[in-house]
């Protein structure tokens, strides 16, 4: 004769405090990609028009990378760090979030990269790619950073001669 379990089927396991928070978090970052461009350039020259849009395009993939990262760290990963610290979430949750929160900081990374290799509309655009650069430490010890500092030459040289 078979046995059959008659016990109830164990329901789905309930929702980590890392899945609640990203799923949180998830939803409200995308409002960010329907932010207005910045105004980057100061040119108002129409035969500069492809040059500001690509760098305004630039700009607004930085800001919303920069800003989802920070989002991210403030609204998931570090309030699970400190419950984890506190002990009351498990050391799974605070890895996971902290693997994700990688993800955030190299796709900033990878928009920071790209807008400093999208040609500056003017002098005010190339300081914003030193700063910007400087700030994220795209020039140091990485294999990119001949050729990010390069396209920044190539952006004073061409605008020295007033080639847009």
């Amino acid at each position: 004769m078979m046995a059959f379990n008659c016990e109830p089927r164990a329901t789905a396991p309930a929702a980590s405090a890392h899945q609640i928070a990203r799923t949180t978090f998830a939803a409200n970052i995308t409002a960010q990609f329907q932010a207005p461009v910045c105004q980057a350039s100061t040119i108002a020259d129409p035969a500069n028009s492809e040059l500001d849009s690509a760098w305004q395009a630039a700009v607004r993939a930085e800001r919303v990378a920069r800003s989802s990262m920070e989002r991210y760290e403030g609204e998931v990963s570090l309030p699970i760090d400190r419950a984890y610290q506190a002990g009351n979430a498990p050391f799974e949750d605070a890895f996971d979030a902290e693997e994700e929160e990688w993800s955030y900081t190299s796709l900033h990374s990878a928009a920071v990269d790209a807008l400093i290799m999208t040609p500056a509309p003017d002098l005010a655009c190339v300081a914003t790619k030193i700063d910007l650069g400087l700030a994220n430490d795209a020039f140091q010890g990485r294999d990119e950073a001949d050729s990010l500092l390069r396209a920044i030459a190539d952006d004073i040289r061409r605008l020295a001669i007033g080639v847009a």
